[in-house]
């Protein structure tokens, strides 16, 4: 018994989507590594005015909590979701050098890790 055939129409049909299905996979996986990228060329910055503030400032008055998280922060790629909460003046101006130095290199205000939340 033979097996049914499709038209040529159709199977000219089915065969122009191929491409179109490959196309669209390469789509979305260029756009997840502009994301990845784009994520390390942040963090990239990040440490670049990490390494400025601590030329500038220093480490002193810098508690252990608040670099341990700070560290943290460095440790995922800058993609976790930090809570580095400064305490002391020390650690006020350094994070606030910190978001003026990271805006310098072109990230935005919603970047940086420091926050201070009040455990519910």
């Amino acid at each position: 018994m033979n097996a049914p055939r499709l038209p040529i129409p159709a199977m000219a049909l089915m065969l122009a989507f191929v491409p179109a299905a490959f196309a669209e996979e390469k789509r979305r996986s260029g756009e997840a590594e502009k994301e990845r990228s784009f994520a390390e060329l942040k963090c990239q910055r990040y440490q670049k005015a990490q390494a400025e503030a601590r030329s500038r400032l220093g480490t002193r008055g810098l508690g252990e909590a608040f670099v341990a998280a700070h560290q943290s922060f460095l440790d995922s790629g800058c993609l976790a979701r930090a809570e580095v909460c400064p305490v002391s003046p020390e650690e006020f101006r350094f994070a606030n050098m910190m978001v003026v130095l990271g805006m310098n290199h072109g990230l935005s205000g919603t970047f940086f890790p420091f926050a201070c939340r009040k455990a519910p």
